[in-house]
């Protein structure tokens, strides 16, 4: 296994200062569309009035009650989203920033189960820059959506796992099964 040096250091932080610079830039250059609107409205629901609606989509008999239950969208992404509007204030960009954070953690992740995997941090580094300058990984780190999220969960429970299990098996299967649920309770696609 190869030893973290301070040119590994200085990569890490210049690839994790293009990731938030470049992921910013595209958070604040991209104009909002309605399916960011439609999943940041339970959340300020929740924050504003205490329950988790959205109001803004019409009662109709499919949707019946959506103005003041939410039962479209996976629980933990709204839930998760409330909590940093309170923190962050409810907005577009602290949405995004939310969405962001989260890419930090993918990012984390996958350094993790790429040096696992390998047993070498220069090869986990070099997975880490691929997918930090990622034009489509940026994309969806800048978006108001539940996507990230539930990606940074599933990759958190592999390198879990991977980083853990020859030392403590057991903790590293619940804790990564703990976060393969909390994947799936932010978007079914977590399974």
């Amino acid at each position: 296994m190869t030893r973290i040096t301070r040119s590994h250091w200085a990569i890490a932080i210049a690839l994790l200062a293009a990731y938030l610079i470049l992921a910013a830039g595209t958070a604040l250059a991209r104009a909002p569309w309605w399916n960011e609107g439609w999943l940041a409205s339970p959340a300020a629901s929740l924050v504003t009035s205490g329950f988790m609606g959205t109001p803004v989509l019409m009662s109709s008999p499919w949707l019946r009650d959506i103005d003041r239950y939410t039962y479209w969208v996976m629980p933990l992404y709204p839930v998760s989203l409330a909590a940093w509007f309170k923190l962050a204030g409810i907005g577009l960009l602290a949405m995004r920033a939310f969405s962001v954070a989260w890419g930090l953690v993918a990012l984390g992740s996958w350094f993790l189960i790429v040096k696992a995997l390998s047993g070498d941090r220069t090869v986990g580094l070099l997975a880490f820059a691929f997918i930090a300058l990622d034009y489509d990984f940026i994309t969806a780190a800048a978006e108001g959506r539940m996507d990230m999220m539930a990606a940074a969960l599933g990759f958190a429970a592999f390198a879990v796992f991977l980083t853990f299990r020859d030392r403590h098996f057991t903790r590293a299967i619940v804790v990564a099964n703990i976060l393969v649920a909390a994947s799936v309770f932010t978007h079914p696609n977590g399974a």
